[in-house]
């Protein structure tokens, strides 16, 4: 992985010097005429640095978790969160696909083109993932088939722990995109401290301590902790929606259609 990173680097950069379009900022890298430009990028990507690294940690903790239920929780938690990643990437690419049209719409001051790519943008995501969340309640062992052996006796126990993993995981999947889709489109707007703000209260106030309760004193083990996140993943999508109608309105979105 560090060599094909260090690769791609070194392609990109190629890519971009050999483009007359984009050589010129190459040529701006080293010299700071505008210091004012700096800070803004530091206060835009600074929450997003901080989300990033928070909501890694959670599923750090949240694997820990898991291993102290388990060793039958702790691998379908990760043979279940295995999909999850992949098919998170999808909203992860749509919602930087939102964030450079909005920018573009925004910058050129079209506030209907704007709102409409954010907009189809969250619908699209949120097609695409109830089509993954189908096939995680109606093929789950078909799913696991490609990594263990089904069939083996001795897989019977993970089978059993990672069903209802799938079940609870598709809820979360939909939820989880759509915030993610969200937080692209509130990117594009220059709102990213709420973005991280809504993370640090719906996964560490609300999915961990809930699904602890859930875990221990409500003896769902496992399942208590994905069912946590469910109910943080809902409380995130909320907030960020009223986010999102209170950012339209001030940038004079709200009558658009």
């Amino acid at each position: 992985m560090a060599i094909s990173n260090a690769l791609e680097m070194v392609a990109l950069i190629l890519y971009i010097a050999s483009h007359a379009e984009y050589k010129k900022y190459l040529n701006k890298l080293c010299s700071l005429q505008r210091p004012k430009y700096l800070m803004e990028l530091v206060r835009l990507g600074l929450p997003m640095g901080l989300m990033f690294c928070l909501e890694v940690g959670f599923f750090f903790v949240l694997m820990l978790f898991m291993g102290r239920i388990g060793v039958a929780a702790l691998a379908a938690n990760q043979l279940v969160f295995q999909y999850f990643c992949f098919c998170m990437e999808i909203a992860f690419a749509v919602a930087q696909a939102i964030t450079v049209r909005m920018g573009h719409e925004l910058g050129a001051r079209n506030q209907a083109a704007a709102k409409r790519a954010s907009l189809t943008g969250t619908s699209l995501v949120l097609v695409l993932m109830l089509v993954v969340a189908l096939c995680y309640w109606c093929v789950p062992r078909q799913l696991m088939s490609l990594d263990i052996d089904i069939h083996s006796v001795a897989n019977q126990a993970l089978i059993t722990c990672a069903i209802p993993f799938f079940a609870i995981a598709a809820l979360f999947q939909v939820f989880e995109a759509v915030r993610i889709t969200l937080f692209g489109a509130l990117r594009a707007l220059k709102d990213t401290r709420f973005t991280l703000l809504t993370s640090v209260i719906s996964f560490w106030f609300i999915a961990l301590p809930v699904g602890y309760l859930l875990a221990y004193p409500g003896h769902l083990n496992g399942m208590g902790f994905w069912w946590g996140m469910v109910f943080g993943g809902v409380l995130s999508v909320v907030l960020l929606l009223y986010r999102m109608k209170k950012t339209f309105s001030k940038w004079g979105m709200t009558h658009v259609e």
